[in-house]
């Protein structure tokens, strides 16, 4: 897995997102109190009126409802994201690209074995001229400690960032995506069907093929949804 991580196009989009979900938002009320409105108006009777506000209630309402919890999750869900990362990198304006560690691991790599060289090369010289010269120094010691802690600290960096990564996707896209698709799926096989929405009767939008996988995402999200609620979602440690 390939990343390139800027923590201020994480804040950027994320501003940006919000600024949407929020017009949307407002859209959605809109929409909800338009629709009380005319559920509500005693003043319209009739079998056709009866059948509209079944069908607004069913087909509006469970969708509208659907959408307002998938643009809060999603709001919740990249700002745990984006905090996930400060936990890696505490730096607000970080920028983490991968080809940098792999390079910087590579460079480091290299820069350790010549130093094991040319420490093999001085103790060499130095065993020729014992009997002559005594040296005890033990700089190189810490030098060689260095490499380590920062080829170590490098590459705990990299892996935190891969599986970071690899379980936001796994853990907390996975019933998002589905509940996206699933009702992706409900809306194109309706738009499909022939209706006529003043005679539509309760349970209607059941009798679609594609119901069955909506009522079995639905459920899965708002358990999932409910738990991560409760508690954090996956986050590194903090490094």
């Amino acid at each position: 897995m390939s990343y390139k991580i800027r923590f201020d196009d994480i804040t950027s989009f994320q501003t940006t997102s919000q600024t949407s979900i929020a017009s949307w938002g407002q859209s959605i009320a809109s929409i909800n109190t338009a629709m009380s409105d005319f559920i509500n108006d005693s003043s319209l009777q009739g079998e056709g009126i009866a059948g509209i506000r079944t069908y607004l209630s069913e087909v509006h309402g469970t969708l509208l409802q659907t959408l307002i919890n998938l643009m809060n999750d999603y709001s919740s869900s990249f700002l745990l994201y984006k905090d996930g990362y400060y936990n890696i990198d505490s730096d607000r304006h970080a920028e983490l690209p991968e080809q940098v560690f792999t390079t910087l691991q590579s460079d480091l790599k290299n820069s350790h074995d010549r130093f094991n060289h040319q420490l093999e090369l001085l103790n060499a010289e130095k065993d020729k001229i014992s009997d002559l010269v005594s040296y005890s120094g033990t700089s190189h010691t810490s030098t060689a400690l260095d490499y380590g802690v920062l080829t170590t600290k490098l590459k705990t960096l990299d892996n935190a960032i891969q599986q970071y990564e690899s379980n936001h996707a796994r853990q907390d896209l996975t019933a998002f995506k589905e509940l996206v698709s699933a009702t992706k799926a409900l809306l194109s096989e309706y738009s499909s069907q022939t209706r006529k929405i003043s005679s539509y009767r309760s349970g209607d939008l059941g009798k679609l093929q594609s119901v069955e996988r909506f009522a079995t995402a639905y459920p899965t999200y708002h358990q999932y949804n409910g738990q991560s609620a409760g508690s954090p979602r996956t986050r590194p440690s903090k490094i």
